[in-house]
């Protein structure tokens, strides 16, 4: 039976998302703490190839929420579509095609087996990822928050326990990459309880197509969403040399450990989102001001105390390789503040199955981002005005937006 979306159900989500940031944080702290900063490098560049294309695919759940949560609202037709294997379907052409490009990321993801050894990894993460969101859809749609969090808490504590006992034992780039990738499988456990197996036999009242070319515009949106923000350590590494890449760990860290804390619990929440948006269109108004203005204000208060402490905290908990100073853990700060203000944009005009602008927004963002990262200076110098000044033309985009489909719902 689904459940109404109430702040408890909010809670349980959160429980979820905590699981999530806490396990990526401590992931983070155990391979800086076991492995060579240059092999981190790498192990990081491998952490973002996997999380930019599961990024990617996470559009499939944003879709399939809002399909589910749609379905209440409209009258069943013979037409239908079965969001279970249609997820898994893409889930393995998005595989397919990664292997067929992936030679072109061998210099990053090289360890001490050949690269293709690797590539199979993540491709094989990938399918079973898509099937988890998929999953994720249904019950998010249908605001089965306790199965939801439970899931998304399995997928996180799993990865980090697996993460510790390869550190404990035989820690090596590649055991870590097979531990990070071995987590996706665990959503298949969830079989043994029958409202999962219920939802994944669960139909929505739409065509093959319509659905698969639905998808298909959220995935696009979701490409740019995953460049930015999963792969963006990849994007550090593809537009530098290798030796400046191995030898700037310090940043692609500081990077990671800045945003982790923000962006997942947004990530988390977007079904949450989604649903509310979809089933609550006279709080639409209200909701987004609450969101956007609680964003800002943590901006406002986290970075001077980051800019502070953080420095010392980092060097404390990750080794002596990683320092950072102040200015730019608080730039970074304010930079991930931003980059979930471009998140929630996009997830809100997906809810409001305005597609264009979310891809708008998205690819405008990519676009200026990428110039960016081209030019001519060093790759911190690159990498904060990057951040800064990239995603602000896609906020513009995505929240006019949302507040013009507000006054046109009004009228």
């Amino acid at each position: 039976m689904a459940e109404a979306t109430t702040p408890k159900s909010s809670a349980i989500v959160s429980v979820g998302a905590i699981f999530a940031a806490l396990s990526g944080f401590s992931i983070l702290i155990i391979t800086a703490r076991t492995l060579t900063a240059e092999d981190n490098a790498i192990f990081l560049a491998f952490w973002s190839t996997l999380f930019l294309i599961t990024g990617i695919l996470s559009g499939i759940q944003q879709e399939v929420t809002r399909a589910v949560a749609n379905e209440s609202l409209i009258s069943r037709k013979e037409e239908s579509v079965r969001p279970l294997i249609l997820g898994i379907s893409i889930g393995v052409l998005a595989s397919l095609a990664f292997l067929a490009v992936s030679p072109l990321l061998s210099h990053v993801l090289e360890t001490d087996y050949p690269a293709a050894f690797t590539s199979l990894l993540i491709a094989c993460g990938l399918t079973l990822y898509a099937g988890q969101v998929s999953l994720l859809g249904v019950l998010g749609g249908n605001k089965n928050w306790n199965l939801f969090a439970s899931i998304t808490s399995c997928e996180a504590l799993g990865r980090l326990t697996f993460i510790t006992l390869v550190a404990l034992t035989a820690a090596t780039t590649l055991r870590f990459e097979i531990a990070t990738v071995i987590a996706f499988a665990l959503w298949l456990l969830f079989f043994l309880h029958p409202q999962v197996c219920r939802s994944s036999h669960f139909l929505v009242s739409v065509s093959w197509k319509k659905m698969t070319r639905q998808i298909g515009l959220a995935l696009a949106a979701s490409g740019a969403t995953a460049l930015l923000i999963n792969g963006f350590p990849l994007l550090m590494a593809l537009t530098t040399s290798l030796d400046e890449y191995k030898n700037s760990a310090d940043l692609v860290m500081a990077v990671s450990i800045t945003r982790a804390p923000l962006l997942v619990p947004i990530f988390a929440f977007q079904s949450v989102v989604i649903a509310h948006y979809v089933t609550h269109p006279e709080k639409r108004r209200s909701t987004t001001r609450t969101l956007f203005l609680g964003l800002s204000g943590f901006a406002l208060c986290a970075s001077p105390i980051v800019a502070l402490i953080g420095p010392t905290i980092m060097h404390a908990v990750f080794g002596a390789s990683y320092r950072s100073t102040g200015m730019i853990l608080g730039i970074l700060i304010v930079d991930a503040t931003l980059l979930a203000l471009l998140v929630l944009g996009g997830t809100i005009t997906i809810a409001l199955t305005n597609y264009k602008a979310c891809l708008l927004g998205w690819y405008t963002t990519a676009t200026v981002s990428f110039v960016l990262m081209l030019l001519p200076f060093s790759l911190e110098a690159r990498t904060l005005s990057t951040l800064t000044f990239g995603p602000l033309l896609g906020i513009a985009i995505h929240f006019s937006t949302i507040l013009r489909s507000d006054r046109e719902r009004r009228i």
